[in-house]
Formats: C-alpha cells, sequence, structure tokens
C-alpha cells in the first residue's frame, strides 16, 4: 500500500489535473487525492477496509485522507506545517488533533456520492491512475 501512494503522490506531482486543487498540488487538492488514493487501494486489496475520513477544525477547515485497516495514507499531509512529508501507513493522532470532528465513509460509496467531479472524469482519472500504476509493476 505504501508503494502505491507513493506512485499517486509521485502521478500528482507530476501532471496538471482539471480538478480543483490539483494545479497547486498538494496544497488543497486533498478531496480529490484521497478519493483517487483511496480507490486504487480499494481495486488492489478488495478484502481490507478503505476509509474516506473528513476531519474538520473547530473553524470549519476541512481535510481528506485514507484509513486502510486503521493506517492512515495521507499523500497530501505535507501541506500543513505540522507535516514535513505525506502519511504512508501512520497513524491518525495528529490529524484528529488538527480536524477534531471525524466522519469516516467506506470509499466506494463515498465516490459515488461525491460531487468533487462528473462520473466520467472519475474514470479517467482512474484509467491514467491504473496506467501509471502498471508501468512500474
Amino acid at each position: 500500500m505504501i508503494k502505491i501512494s507513493k506512485r499517486i503522490r509521485e502521478l500528482f506531482e507530476k501532471g496538471s489535473f482539471d480538478l480543483p486543487g490539483f494545479h497547486s498540488f498538494p496544497t488543497n487538492s486533498c478531496q480529490g487525492a484521497a478519493l483517487f488514493l483511496g480507490k486504487a487501494l480499494k481495486d488492489r486489496f478488495p478484502d481490507d477496509e478503505v476509509l474516506y475520513v473528513t476531519g474538520e477544525d473547530e473553524s470549519g477547515s476541512k481535510h481528506f485522507w485514507i484509513e486502510v485497516n486503521d493506517s492512515v495514507y495521507d499523500i497530501t499531509a505535507d501541506q500543513f506545517s505540522e507535516f514535513q512529508d505525506p502519511v504512508y501507513n501512520g497513524n491518525n493522532e495528529l490529524l484528529a488533533t488538527l480536524f477534531p470532528s471525524l466522519e469516516k465513509a467506506e470509499i466506494n460509496e463515498e465516490l459515488t456520492q461525491s460531487d468533487v467531479t462528473t462520473q466520467m472524469y472519475k474514470e479517467t482519472m482512474m484509467h491514467i491512475i491504473n496506467h501509471y500504476l502498471r508501468e512500474d509493476a
């Protein structure tokens, strides 16, 4: 899972995607990044619990990340001064401190309901991600 997460982070750093926030990746791109990372992980590890986490702080600011079997994968965590690097297979203590109001949803359910972009764009992005991941296989 760590390798896949790092590869997806690498892809997002390289590309310019017509998705809100991706032009300044990792800043303000956590919602889309978490959705696509979570979907890619669920596709490759279908028996694992992959949750899409929405955290909110006292001022109403939100941040999004993935939890797989209680381990955190946050490829945009380093947009915050509290993090020097993305989080791969970490714990949620610091994120839960920064964003104490948490909501969790199963990734496939969240991807279906998300209004981040259109269904066609989601499918296209997953095709790009899957192709990129196969290059390293």
